[in-house]
């Protein structure tokens, strides 16, 4: 949630906002969860000190203290940040999921950030979910074959498909992370490279000189 509010506007909690065209409503951005957390922290802060934090901070601490949560390592958080009052769907310009390695360098490129920040990014994807609708179209039917995408590692395949069942409920969750879903680690890039995790729908395989940095 950190970083696609971070992408668009800058780090302004425009995110948060509600409404019918607000940021939360497109498209990436439906399989976010989390707000009520946020929501019940801003609301304990008003009750102890009103006007005083913003959801933009209390969202940057939320993101650190999710990492440090399941075992990452913490960082300084300066605070300071004012909260946004514009939130447009129509302005969300995050990569897509299943851009090439190249398109997303530019895209953050554009953002002023650089490869090591998109490896720091992908990385981010050792811990949580994605929905089975999301990934299981690359494990049954790849682009219309009939077959799974053929770049995915063979052993882990059935593993996914007995997750995610063809006709099976589009929104159970499967982890992002073989193995370590609720840990903050490196398995994930050092995963990558081989193909062996439910992340290869969610991002495209990096390039072993991209995972070398």
């Amino acid at each position: 949630m950190h970083f696609h509010d971070c992408f668009v506007r800058g780090c302004d909690g425009s995110i948060l906002l509600a409404g019918n065209t607000s940021e939360r409503t497109a498209v990436p951005n439906r399989s976010l969860r989390g707000f009520e957390a946020i929501e019940e922290a801003k609301a304990r802060l008003e009750a102890a000190c009103p006007r005083t934090v913003s959801c933009a901070d209390i969202l940057t601490l939320a993101a650190r203290e999710a990492v440090v949560l399941t075992g990452g390592q913490g960082w300084r958080v300066p605070l300071g940040r004012l909260d946004g009052r514009i939130s447009q769907a129509s302005d969300v310009n995050l990569p897509g999921p299943f851009d090439p390695v190249d398109k997303q360098k530019r895209d953050f490129a554009a953002k002023t950030l650089n490869t090591i920040d998109l490896v720091t990014l992908v990385g981010g994807h050792t811990i949580g979910t994605a929905g089975c609708g999301l990934v299981r179209g690359r494990f049954f039917n790849f682009n219309g074959t009939g077959r799974p995408d053929p770049s995915i590692d063979p052993r882990f395949v059935p593993l996914v498909q007995a997750r995610c069942p063809q006709t099976g409920d589009a929104s159970a969750r499967v982890g992002l992370d073989a193995g370590s879903v609720g840990r903050f680690d490196t398995s994930f890039l050092r995963n990558a490279p081989f193909n062996n995790g439910p992340r290869v729908h969610c991002w495209p395989r990096p390039s072993a000189a991209l995972v070398k940095g």
